[in-house]
């Protein structure tokens, strides 16, 4: 394809009235070419379906078999989320790309030029189109959603590193108090997109995380000193780190999450967290210290 060329996007289950959600070019100056399809044309001249979000997710869905099923199957579907509702639907479904709704123009214009092939090759003859920003993203919710009761968050990651530089530049904190400030200013300079279901639950969120993020002042790392240290490195010598955190409810109430940040290799400006509840395991394991203790007092009575 070259890169004179007009990309045509075919535009189901959407408007073109906000203008300004829909990028016009590529970072390549490719032109973008929309069209507000109400059906799937028999023969579509476009080189990229876009999923919205207008109607039922039923009958999106629908929609999105028949472009998976009908016509030419090498058409890539970029399903756009809104981030009110139940993601789960989507995410198990083997689309080329996700976007949130609530996300940049500019966002949309690199996951649009990521699902399309390199320039004189064919779809099929493109053995790097797995580490393309897309499918990469794609394949790595799609892992993570296989695991029961995984709650995910994403986000973009380009603020994040900027704070992280920054205190590159400062001393470490000296107090658990200043550890704590520094850990959760991290988690908050991530510009979050999306969280499913799972993640809504065990952080407790009344809105998606793209909206507000008070969810992280109910936070607290187990081992702050250590989580920090391994923040700092996380995009430098690290790809992902893992933690755990003891999280409150609006009502105080605790309990206790394994926390992966993971940077996706080969993916541009994106942060993923995975979270899992281990408060049973938790539990477990203080009731056997107790257990332990209870026993070590006993034989010290003995003696």
């Amino acid at each position: 394809m070259p890169l004179t060329s007009c990309i045509r996007l075919g535009l189901v289950h959407g408007s073109l009235a906000a203008r300004s959600k829909w990028p016009n070019t590529l970072d390549n100056g490719q032109q973008l070419e929309w069209e507000a399809l109400d059906k799937i044309p028999e023969h579509p001249n476009v080189d990229v379906w876009i999923l919205g979000t207008n109607g039922l997710i039923k009958d999106r869905l629908e929609t999105f078999q028949l472009l998976r099923t009908q016509g030419p199957l090498d058409i890539p579907i970029l399903v756009l989320l809104n981030p009110r509702e139940e993601q789960g639907p989507w995410l198990s479904m083997r689309a080329d790309g996700f976007h949130e709704t609530s996300s940049s123009a500019a966002l949309m214009a690199q996951r649009i030029q990521s699902l399309l092939p390199l320039p004189e090759k064919r779809p099929h003859q493109n053995h790097n189109l797995g580490s393309s920003l897309a499918m990469e993203e794609s394949d790595h919710w799609q892992a993570t959603f296989n695991a029961t009761g995984a709650g995910i968050l994403t986000g973009r990651a380009d603020s994040f590193f900027q704070v992280q530089t920054r205190l590159f530049n400062s001393e470490m904190p000296s107090t658990m108090e200043s550890t704590l400030d520094i850990s959760r200013l991290l988690f908050r300079s991530i510009r979050w997109e999306l969280n499913n279901a799972s993640a809504q639950d065990l952080l407790n969120l009344r809105n998606p995380v793209s909206i507000d993020l008070e969810f992280v002042d109910r936070m607290t790392p187990l081992h702050g000193p250590e989580f920090l240290l391994d923040a700092m490195s996380l995009g430098r010598d690290k790809t992902q780190v893992e933690s755990e955190w003891i999280v409150r409810d609006h009502d105080g109430n605790a309990h206790y999450l394994h926390v992966q940040v993971a940077i996706p290799r080969n993916l541009q400006d994106c942060i993923l967290v995975t979270l899992l509840d281990i408060s049973k395991r938790i539990r477990l394991e203080q009731e056997l210290r107790d257990h332990i203790q209870y026993l070590e007092e006993k034989v010290r009575k003995r003696q």
